[in-house]
């Protein structure tokens, strides 16, 4: 189970790496590591480099973050769409038919999250 939950770990770090700029040391504490030393030790065994030698180097302008989330049927996204909608918070939150927004204050100042359902693949593109 724990080589399970590491090699979980390494995809999801993998994944980071690949689509965002975050620096390396987020990363290794976004995808569950305690400390960047263990992240790379891990990095090295499972893919014989080093994390800042497997990413790919994309001229990305902005500091947009792109994910896909893959669930399970029988999630019932019209049903929790339709529960957003009723109970969101106007200027916050907007819910249509395309998906989900919020903004979120951070550390460097607001972000906005969009959820969006990817018809026919039992998943979520994250913005």
């Amino acid at each position: 189970m724990l080589s399970f939950a590491q090699t979980r770990r390494l995809q999801f770090a993998k994944r980071l790496l690949d689509d965002t700029n975050l620096p390396v040391t987020q990363i290794a504490l976004a995808s569950g590591f305690g400390s960047l030393r263990r992240f790379n030790t891990a990095f090295l065994e499972t893919y014989g480099r080093a994390p800042r030698d497997l990413r790919k180097h994309s001229n990305q302008a902005n500091d947009e973050v792109i994910l896909k989330l893959a669930f399970r049927p029988p999630y019932d996204w019209e049903q929790v769409r339709d529960f957003l909608l009723v109970h969101h918070t106007p200027g916050v939150e907007q819910v249509n038919e395309h998906g989900y927004s919020r903004t979120l204050r951070t550390a460097n100042g607001f972000s906005i999250v969009n959820v969006k359902p990817l018809s026919k693949e039992n998943a979520f593109e994250l913005r």
